[in-house]
């Protein structure tokens, strides 16, 4: 069941007290009392005890709820001036109070750097407001109804509990209507929401209706229209993941055009009883607006409009009406759609932002700030929530360093790692070497001197020598999957050029080399980094690819190094890639942390993987720097 907003937070709060929003001392008779805006004085909601003689009303609205669960809240005017708190303030901060009453700047209440942030948002949305959202691609009629075919519970699929006898499509005077029949004692939301899509990702939007009210004023409750929401189908409930837009209610004094629970704009109205008002939504890009227009006197109202800084419109685009529980008949439905002009993101500019304030007792202490926007009165006022967060930043700070230290700790052992093969396969090539090639000459001597009458122990000579040439290969070969010599001697290029014919000629698997870079800027360390993923790279193609065919290419693109392996095997999928155990994929990524490198897969079923590196190299200037510094 649908619960009324205003509902829920007597629920949350259990009756406790909640001041929003300015407070004014007013001194009569030598006492004071605390008196809230003419804005906030909102009928059919709770009251609570502020102290004597004064009181404030709970208004129906989200912001208001989240205050509740002691989420203090701020209240700001064109200016950026303070002009009001919710109670919840009080406990954390008493310097609210004089900030308000004096209407000071926010700047005096945040640190110089969040409050340029948050001046920067600004100035981003205002550029958004100024995009030629007039122009574009002429609208296309999507749906124009409710049409003949139209039924409750097939075409308009609508969500009462399991109950749809509230709902109806009739005709009268030759036009079909939408209508919601009152029932006030049922605290929930009626919706009814069309089953056919509309609108993709890249389509602007625009809804034209027709809605008369009930002439019984209170029966007009909530007469709102809703774009981006599931019709209902799976669940009973709809799924409003869009946007919904308020024409105003007797329950509802301020009509909102909300998204997400934040940055509302919202607006009090009052639509008079037994009038007909046309009302059209658009959405351009990320541009919201609607108008309204009272048909009985011609006027039309202020048009409400808004930049949507989350902009998430890829998901299933539906189209109803919902109301309280009250009376509500809606016709002439025009619904257009065309290619839009705009890309949605650009207006991806989603206001989430931790900040601290500048009162010398909350020192250290992080807040999430939320932001909304509220038109009452002729008056354009900013909300503003501030969620404590410093256990959770603290947490996380501690899980970045102690992650920090891990991946430092891995490059510390990547690094010995490196250094004990450097040293054991020289110690190995050199000395065992050195030692097995001693005992071949000796034994060539030996065998020399030997009778011609020996055959049999001429054959044990030759056996022994073979088997030492053999041994020999074989602590080559150690030596060199220890730590090739050439990556020492020669560098990355010559070590990846004979590492490649080495896997050729030991898989059979046919590989192509393209090297167009120099090794200029390349640090020992970055080189052993690559290569080591190169190896890598290689490894996982012998043992999981299939593949008949590779191709390698190591380029300078853009002032990076580049390097490129590609093979034509069974393509790597993506759960392989992000499997908790893929430790060879997660070894590649953290080997070039330290460089800010990068390591990129691309795999496609059937056709084979793509192993793209990239790390960006020092300026000749820079690395001419760094020389003079040492």
């Amino acid at each position: 069941m649908w619960i009324r907003q205003a509902a829920l937070a007597r629920k949350l709060i259990g009756g406790t007290e909640l001041s929003m929003f300015e407070n004014r001392k007013k001194k009569k008779k030598g006492t004071s009392r605390v008196l809230a805006p003419p804005w906030e004085k909102m009928t059919q909601s709770a009251e609570v005890n502020l102290g004597p003689a004064s009181r404030v009303e709970l208004a129906k609205d989200i912001y208001t709820i989240r205050s509740t669960v002691n989420n203090p809240e701020l209240v700001l005017n064109e200016k950026w001036q303070i002009i009001g708190y919710s109670s919840s303030f009080l406990p954390l901060t008493g310097k609210v109070t004089d900030l308000a009453q004096r209407r000071a700047s926010l700047k005096e209440f945040l640190t110089d750097e969040d409050f340029e942030k948050i001046l920067d948002y600004q100035r981003a949305v205002e550029r958004l407001e100024h995009l030629p959202y007039n122009e574009g691609e002429p609208w296309e009629l999507r749906y124009e109804g409710p049409e003949s075919v139209d039924r409750i519970g097939e075409t308009w699929l609508c969500s009462a509990g399991e109950d749809e006898s509230g709902w109806d499509i009739l005709g009268q005077g030759g036009r079909r209507r939408l209508i919601h029949r009152a029932n006030l004692e049922d605290s929930r939301d009626c919706y009814a929401m069309y089953y056919q899509e509309f609108g993709r990702a890249d389509e602007d939007i625009r809804l034209e209706y027709i809605t008369r009210t009930s002439p019984t004023k209170e029966h007009i409750l909530d007469v709102s229209a809703v774009i981006s929401g599931s019709p209902g189908s799976v669940s009973h409930y709809p799924d409003i993941t869009g946007y919904s837009i308020c024409t105003g209610s007797a329950w509802n004094t301020v009509g909102r055009l909300q998204r997400m629970c934040v940055d509302i704009v919202s607006r009090p109205e009052v639509l008079k009883p037994a009038a007909a008002y046309k009302i059209q939504i658009e959405r351009t890009g990320g541009r919201l607006i609607r108008r309204l227009t009272d048909l009985s006197s011609g006027v039309e109202s202020e048009p409400l409009q808004m930049i949507d800084p989350h902009a998430l419109y890829d998901f299933t685009n539906h189209v109803g009406f919902t109301t309280f529980a009250g009376d509500l008949e809606i016709y002439d439905i025009k619904l257009f759609t065309r290619k839009s002009m705009f890309s949605l993101d650009q207006f991806k500019l989603t206001f989430d932002m931790d900040v601290q304030l500048r009162d010398p007792n909350l020192a250290g202490r992080v807040f999430k700030l939320k932001i909304g926007r509220d038109v009452r009165q002729n008056m354009s006022l900013t909300r503003m929530m501030f969620e404590d967060i410093t256990e959770r930043v603290k947490i996380e700070n501690e899980l970045k360093r102690s992650r920090q230290q891990l991946r430092e700790l891995a490059l510390h052992l990547q690094m010995v790692r490196e250094q004990e093969r450097r040293m054991i396969a020289r110690e190995i090539h050199d000395e065992l070497g050195q030692d097995l090639t001693a005992l071949q000459l000796d034994l060539h001597g030996m065998k020399k001197r030997m009778p011609d009458d020996m055959p049999q122990l001429q054959a044990k000579a030759d056996s022994m020598l073979r088997l030492i040439d053999v041994t020999n290969r074989s602590v080559q070969r150690i030596s060199t999957y220890l730590r090739p010599a050439l990556l020492d001697d020669l560098g990355l290029t010559a070590a990846i050029e004979w590492q490649l014919e080495e896997f050729a000629g030991r898989t059979g698997i046919k590989c192509e080399l393209q090297i167009e870079a120099d090794e200029r800027g390349l640090e020992d360390e970055l080189s052993t980094a690559i290569f080591r993923i190169f190896q890598e790279t290689l490894t996982n193609i012998a043992r999981h690819a299939e593949a008949k065919r590779a191709w390698v290419s190591l380029v300078r693109q853009g002032g990076c190094l580049v390097l490129e392996v590609r093979d034509n095997g069974r393509g790597i999928t993506r759960a392989q890639m992000e499997h908790s155990r893929s430790f060879g994929v997660i070894g590649m990524r953290e080997r070039l942390y330290p460089w800010g490198g990068e390591v990129d897969f691309q795999g496609e079923q059937g056709k084979g993987t793509t192993v793209r590196v990239s790390v960006k190299l020092p300026e000749d200037g820079e690395e001419d720097d760094q020389d003079s510094d040492s």
